[in-house]
């Protein structure tokens, strides 16, 4: 078998080319399967005020979520505030059935289960389980809030 010059050139160029289209077609499948993996709709944000009612036996607490439709999705909020030299907290969990995929706003009614609650600056917490055929996620959001 004869060897011709030109057949190295041919194989690096063979090499390259095999190369270049590996190169492209890699991330272009793996930006079709992000896309297609990425329909489940979570999140959470919690108001920065509550409402304070019944002499401090509850608070409402906004919070802004997006779950995807048909999930199952759960909310967990708590609050706690310093009063005095004691300790206000309280938290509530309950399941959200009207999931839309966009974003909703609902009113959680947190009791505390010490002390009373009262007007001032208090922490709170948010966190939304939303689980699907994908498995769950569990966004979470904290920061101080406001009593009013």
């Amino acid at each position: 078998m004869r060897r011709g010059k030109w057949t190295v050139p041919a194989v690096a160029a063979a090499a390259v080319s095999v190369g270049a289209a590996l190169a492209f077609a890699v991330p272009a499948s793996a930006g079709v399967n992000l896309q297609s993996e990425s329909d489940a709709t979570a999140a959470v944000k919690l108001g920065a005020n509550a409402r304070l009612d019944a002499k401090g036996a509850v608070v409402f607490a906004p919070v802004y979520l997006t779950c995807t439709p048909g999930s199952d999705s759960y909310l967990q909020v708590s609050v706690t505030q310093a009063v005095g030299n004691d300790i206000a907290s309280g938290s509530r969990y309950r399941e959200i059935d009207d999931c839309t995929g966009e974003r909703q706003k609902i009113q959680v009614s947190v009791t505390p289960t010490n002390h009373p609650f009262q007007r001032g600056v208090a922490f709170g917490e948010a966190m939304l389980t939303v689980c699907d055929y994908r498995g769950c996620t569990s966004p979470y959001d904290e920061h101080t809030i406001r009593i009013r």
